[in-house]
């Protein structure tokens, strides 16, 4: 993979490319992590790297509730951002900010295998801020975590993480190597892989040390070759691994008192530093140079490379601070790009949410709109449904009608009228002067008595004919016949019609014989529709007494008299309502007073519970029905 700075992209040329950036926020969080460690392994490109894990970290921070894997890569990227401003940017405090949140995150997760790694860039960090700034105040503190990075390594068998922290170790205590004698014992003794990056390279800088304190010279120089054979290989920052290799040998020749080989040693360091770009050894080496030169009493020279020395110095420091800001410019710059997409994600995220929530709204106003034309055409369904079924019981009760019509028709025509006490009946006596008419099976009901002839002032004789309702009915008027005797003053007077017999039940035959006479009496408009008819107008037209009435009309329908009566309103409104021909011009309201309703919401409720649909729904789907007759004609 080509691998090039984002430096040029952005600040090389005093302005930076968004679009380079954009194209990096688009990568997933697993590859941003492999580009910017791809960026660390090459030359040039901390800057990338940089950006890399600044938007991992960026990304990772505000999301809520992150998995472990998401918890491991935020860690990850934080500890990658804390060595760019050690070794890079040169920021100490950012630094350890970047570490210390890496810690923190590391813990929360329950992801101990990254601590030791943190550990060790802590050390590293403040083993760099004691060499150049404050001159051993932290040694202890940055042991300790160097020792505790080397520990918890050896459980997790973090190999490179022991090797690091040994070499960290070793190199703060070549002096007094003492101080680590027992973790070099236990690194010694471990078995870790020689695939392991600068393994061999530590083993053989312990060995040198070793050596050296316990004056051993050559069998440390020994291991100093080895080192700076070592470097032939590809290790990490091999080339800073040479000079410090040379640079322990210069060192060794010094107490060795071979001044002149250090010397030579020294110029090679000086010549290869300069191409390393690895000016605190090259200051090191004239530092070095200048007290050699001193010892030997070429003052010349050793002031020549004092000069170069505390210019070096000077250079350095006054590089590295420009550097600082000239990186820390980078640093504001990005901050900002960052800054300016996350503002633009952040509008891009309302405008999606209310983009959502009118998608939402439409979705669910589409949703309640089926609903509603879906309850909309059932309804229609179920109303069309119960105007037919009306329709059709309209026509099969007219049907009926006049079918029984025609059957009375034909049995008077056939036999006449049946006279009293005729076939099939028999006369018995009732109580109180009340006859009481019974079948051939003793059922009984009730008739005049042979004294009801003097109940009429224009009758000479009781009636001699009389209907098959006449043990229920007010006699009919007929021809006259002789007069029969007068009643004594004594004789019980009759029953009126208005009153009920106490003692004497009626028949079953008798009350469907009075419930056909109420049938037919309600199919009377002209009677039904009168304004305040009454159960007593009812009795009176069919010459019946009213209690015999209520009775019938409760045993036989179950229902009462006023529920009866408004069926058969209903029945006839319906009727009004489907001929559009006749009544078309009338209004509902108008419809409902013409039959006997009084009150227009009573109408609407009775009407709703007899038929299951409003009038104005039923009126509805009459005009719809004579509207579709022309056209299927």
């Amino acid at each position: 993979m080509a691998v090039c700075s984002l430096q040029a992209v952005f600040a090389g040329s005093g302005r930076y490319d968004k679009s380079a950036y954009l194209r990096l926020t688009r990568l997933p969080t697993d590859s941003l992590l492999r580009r910017g460690t791809a960026y660390l392994s090459a030359d040039n490109c901390e800057d990338s790297a940089m950006v890399c894990f600044r938007l991992v970290a960026d990304r990772l921070e505000h999301e809520n509730d992150l998995a472990p894997e998401g918890l491991r890569q935020y860690a990850k990227a934080l500890n990658s951002i804390g060595y760019l401003y050690v070794t890079y940017y040169s920021d100490m405090e950012k630094a350890y900010r970047q570490f210390a949140r890496s810690m923190e995150v590391a813990r929360r997760g329950n992801l101990p295998d990254l601590l030791p790694r943190a550990y060790l860039n802590i050390g590293a960090l403040y083993n760099f801020n004691n060499k150049y700034v404050t001159d051993g105040q932290y040694k202890s503190f940055i042991m300790d975590n160097l020792r505790r990075a080397f520990r918890e390594a050896i459980g997790m068998k973090q190999w490179d993480v022991v090797v690091y922290s040994m070499f960290n170790m070793a190199s703060m205590e070549k002096d007094s190597i003492r101080m680590v004698a027992s973790d070099i014992r236990t690194f010694q003794h471990l078995d870790i892989p020689d695939t392991i990056p600068l393994l061999g390279y530590t083993r053989s800088m312990i060995r040198g040390l070793q050596a050296f304190h316990q004056g051993r010279y050559e069998e440390a120089m020994a291991a100093y070759r080895e080192m700076l054979a070592l470097t032939d290989q590809p290790i990490p920052n091999r080339e800073r691994m040479e000079l410090m290799a040379r640079s322990e040998m210069a060192d060794l020749l010094v107490v060795m008192g071979k001044g002149r080989e250090a010397i030579d040693c020294l110029h090679t360091i000086i010549g290869k530093a300069a191409s390393y770009d690895a000016d605190d050894i090259l200051i090191d080496a004239y530092e070095t140079l200048s007290d050699l030169y001193l010892g030997m009493g070429d003052t010349q020279r050793a002031d020549s490379c004092n000069y170069e020395y505390l210019k070096l110095k000077d250079a350095f420091v006054s590089r590295s601070n420009l550097q600082k800001v000239d990186r820390s410019r980078f640093l504001k710059q990005i901050e900002e790009v960052s800054a300016q997409v996350e503002s633009e994600r952040a509008d891009r995220l309302r405008v999606l949410r209310l983009l959502a929530i009118v998608v939402a709204v439409a979705v669910l106003s589409a949703v309640a709109l089926f609903l509603i034309l879906k309850s909309y055409l059932r309804q229609k369904r179920y109303i069309r449904t119960l105007f037919e079924k009306n329709e059709e019981l309209l026509r099969t009760e007219q049907t009926l009608r006049e079918q029984n019509k025609q059957l009375a028709s034909g049995k008077e025509e056939a036999g006449g009228t049946m006279a009293r006490g005729g076939e099939g009946a028999e006369i018995l006596r009732g109580d109180e002067g009340t006859e009481v008419r019974g079948d051939e099976n003793g059922n009984r009901g009730f008739s005049r008595s042979e004294e009801c002839g003097a109940w009429s002032e224009n009758s000479s004789e009781p009636e001699a004919n009389l209907t098959p309702h006449s043990t229920l009915l007010t006699p009919r008027k007929t021809p006259s016949h002789p007069r029969t005797p007068a009643p004594s003053k004594n004789a019980p007077s009759p029953p009126r019609a208005s009153e009920a017999p106490k003692h004497h039940p009626l028949s079953e035959e008798a009350k469907d014989l009075l419930l056909a006479r109420v049938k037919e009496a309600l199919a009377d408009t002209s009677l039904i529709c009168q304004d305040g008819f009454t159960q007593a107008m009812l009795a009176e037209h069919i010459g019946t007494n009213a209690n015999y009435l209520s009775v019938v009309i409760n045993e036989k329908t179950g229902k009462n008299f006023r529920t009866l009566v408004n069926e058969c309103r209903v029945k006839e409104v319906c009727r009004r309502l489907s001929d559009q021909a006749r009544y078309g011009g009338f209004t509902i309201e108008t419809i409902a007073q013409g039959v006997g309703f009084k009150s227009y919401a009573n109408f609407v409720t009775t009407f709703r519970n007899f038929t299951g649909i409003s009038p104005s729904a039923y009126l509805k789907m009459a005009r719809q029905r004579d509207k579709k007759r022309p056209e299927e004609a």
